[in-house]
């Protein structure tokens, strides 16, 4: 099982992040959900099952939710 970080660690992994390479936080967030689209399609690669994806973000902001199909293409 892979290590799991807590939030101040994946905090503080942002923030280095985007002070260093320079990236914007909504595209950090697209580039780890595209990351974890990759790794999915490779460990479950059935092309014939839909998966529902559910994010909680913490406040201010709401409970997002988005339905993909599993696919070979990235998002």
């Amino acid at each position: 099982m892979l290590p799991l970080l807590t939030s101040a660690h994946i905090r503080e992994a942002d923030a280095f992040t985007i002070a260093n390479e320079p990236i914007a936080s909504v595209d950090l967030m697209e580039r780890a959900a595209k990351a974890f689209v990759g790794w999915f399609i490779n460990h479950f690669p059935g092309k014939d099952k839909a998966i529902t994806v559910y994010a909680l973000l913490t406040r201010p902001r709401p409970i997002l939710t988005a339905t993909c199909s599993v696919c070979s293409k990235p998002l």
